[in-house]
């Protein structure tokens, strides 16, 4: 259901984002705790700020209301992906290539679950990471995530 929901709804806004001169990062529809949240993640190469996820919300919000494919209440959320972007999707991977990235997966690999590295390829589900120990790669079904690297 969340997954036919979030297709739908990154249709419907993909013409709002390209007026709004952002791209769509990801879009979920989820339940969290006893709610449900349609999450709308939106990018741009010189960054989000609150005015662009404002502009965007405001744009959006009539669209998604004149469409109604969610039935029920829902909360509505428009944000930046952060700088420590979470990637799940196979283009969040292919844009993010080059950049250092965390990685957890579900089970122990070579005695661990936590690997970092750059990220240096994507291709058929397969993660490839250049670690200190050296390349690694990972099929995305075994991963927990995987998420930019941040350091303060």
């Amino acid at each position: 259901m969340g997954k036919n929901i979030a297709e739908m709804i990154r249709t419907l806004t993909e013409p709002v984002a390209k007026q709004c001169d952002v791209s769509i990062w990801d879009v979920e529809y989820v339940k969290e705790g006893g709610n449900f949240v349609l999450r709308i993640t939106i990018d741009s190469p010189d960054g989000i700020d609150s005015d662009k996820c404002y502009r965007f919300t405001e744009l959006a919000n009539p669209v998604i209301d004149e469409a109604d494919p969610i039935d029920g209440n829902y909360f509505f959320e428009v944000s930046s992906p952060g700088l420590d972007r979470k990637l799940r999707l196979a283009e969040h991977f292919i844009v993010s290539i080059g950049h250092e990235v965390d990685l957890r997966t579900i089970r122990a690999v070579d005695g661990k679950r936590d690997f970092t590295g750059v990220l240096s390829g994507f291709c058929d589900d397969v993660i490839t990471l250049e670690t200190a120990e050296g390349q690694k790669t990972f099929q995305l079904k075994e991963t927990a995530h995987t998420k930019w690297r941040f350091e303060i």
